[in-house]
């Protein structure tokens, strides 16, 4: 029976949702926005249409990128994971067992 690597899985798994140009594009803008965004800010900030961006949010929140920080009404507020943060132009996730670090200063330039 083969090895069980959970926080490799959880690694790859965290590779393969970012490598999306739509899905990092959202992430990003999540996780630059304090206040958390819904499904509608998404679409407005990205013009991605609603049904890919709850496609999009959906894997996010599979993934363990970001999660649900309350309602308004009928709306989601998305956040980013608390294992999550931006920092000088890197993003940089804890939440696998060890620290993932990805520059993404050029994807900030175009993006925000």
């Amino acid at each position: 029976m083969p090895r069980q690597y959970p926080a490799l899985d959880k690694m790859l798994r965290i590779f393969k949702t970012l490598s999306d140009q739509s899905r990092l594009a959202i992430f990003i803008h999540i996780i630059n926005s304090p206040q958390g965004m819904s499904l509608t800010n998404v679409k407005f900030e990205t013009g991605i249409c609603m049904a890919t961006g709850f496609y999009h949010l959906k894997e996010l929140f599979d993934c363990g990128l970001i999660e649900i920080k309350g309602s308004q009404g009928r709306r989601i507020i998305y956040q980013a994971s608390s294992d999550a943060r931006l920092e000088e132009g890197e993003l940089i996730f804890s939440g696998c067992g060890t620290e993932l670090r990805f520059n993404l200063k050029e994807c900030l330039k175009c993006l925000i």
